[in-house]
């Protein structure tokens, strides 16, 4: 199980005051009650966790204990009301790369090559103009298909790959509206 240190007191807080009963003592109602409070505190840690990267780009942590794949990633950012994102200029991948470097995170991006080998595009099925990979990617062939930009710090730069798309990542880029 992932673990997130600063989520904990929280989770703990909520289990030993007996928000959460074993047993279901409390009736539906209250548990409602307590899940959008965890929701709302999640979404608050989320946004404090988050770097922001330039206007409408946030990069933002795997929800605690949940296995972060690409598909999940993509519907995290529609929650948010966005989606997920890819920077569209170097000023973009520069940011982006600060974010990653800093927190030492592995994040999804909006692209994928699973239509056809080597032509990544977006969730829109349009073709990625920027394209940043590491050197020797994308490698992936059929097995990899999925977007994501790893902190390659003993390298000094961050760059894209090709990952599985169930791979557990860190976290994900979502472009935001205005």
């Amino acid at each position: 199980m992932k673990m997130a240190i600063g989520r904990l007191p929280v989770l703990y807080t909520v289990l030993v005051c007996g928000l959460v009963a074993p047993g279901g003592v409390y009736g539906q109602t209250d548990m409602e009650r307590v899940l959008e409070t965890l929701a709302r505190i999640e979404d608050t840690l989320d946004r404090h966790a988050a770097g922001t990267v330039t206007g409408k780009l946030k990069v933002f942590p795997a929800p605690f204990g949940v296995v972060l794949n690409w598909d999940l990633a993509k519907r995290l950012c529609v929650n948010k009301e966005g989606h997920l994102g890819v920077p569209r200029t170097k000023k973009e991948v520069e940011e982006v790369n600060k974010v990653i470097k800093e927190k030492r995170w592995k994040v999804w991006m909006n692209g994928n090559d699973k239509i056809k080998e080597g032509d990544f595009v977006d969730i829109y099925g349009k073709e990625l103009t920027l394209q940043n990979f590491m050197k020797g990617q994308p490698n992936g062939k059929r097995k990899s298909n999925c977007l994501a930009i790893y902190d390659k710090s003993y390298r000094q730069y961050s760059n894209w790959n090709d990952v599985k798309c169930r791979a557990d990542l860190d976290g994900y880029v979502c472009r935001m509206p205005i």
